[in-house]
């Protein structure tokens, strides 16, 4: 077991890297075969056809790591995932890259087409408006108010984001 880890399976990944798929020789499969657990995996094709197909899993330095073996030529493709900090990495570039792209299209909105902008601050300003007083219906009637206060705050949120573009 620690030759497949530290040897096998490092070298692989040396070479593919996380998320990259790669054809295993047939030597190198059966290898897999051995060590990994082996489950039916069925699959539907674009054209809607049910596939059944060998997937076998493992998990290797905080990786899981999938092979799908192929009957007609006894070779198989092996794919390592993303571990959990490298996930967290992409998902937070991800929501930057995200938000600076939202910031220069309002950006945009702003410089091309002021008075639409200036009716999109005006239109927050009145769902703001609208949900204070929700809140205070629901407060005076003893409702639950917690999805008030969460539009009241996703509100401001996008009012401030809204009017940041202003000093830009």
């Amino acid at each position: 077991m620690k030759w497949f880890e530290d040897v096998f399976l490092k070298s692989i990944f040396d070479r593919i890297g996380a998320n990259n798929s790669k054809w295993l020789t047939v030597k190198q499969t059966s290898i897999c075969c051995q060590y990994m657990e082996q489950e039916l995996n069925r699959y539907e094709n674009r054209y809607g056809d049910m596939y059944n197909g060998l997937l076998y899993k493992y998990v290797w330095d905080g990786r899981e790591v999938l092979l799908r073996f192929s009957k007609l030529n006894g070779c198989g493709t092996i794919i390592f995932g993303y571990t959990e900090q490298e996930k967290t990495k992409i998902r937070r570039r991800d929501e930057e890259t995200r938000k600076q792209r939202e910031l220069e299209r309002i950006q945009r909105y702003y410089t091309k087409h002021p008075d639409k902008y200036a009716k999109k601050i005006e239109k927050i300003k009145a769902d703001i408006a609208y949900w204070e007083d929700d809140l205070q219906e629901c407060m005076a009637s003893g409702e639950d108010a917690t999805e008030t206060i969460r539009c009241i705050a996703e509100s401001r949120t996008e009012l401030k984001l809204w009017e940041s573009v202003q000093s830009i």
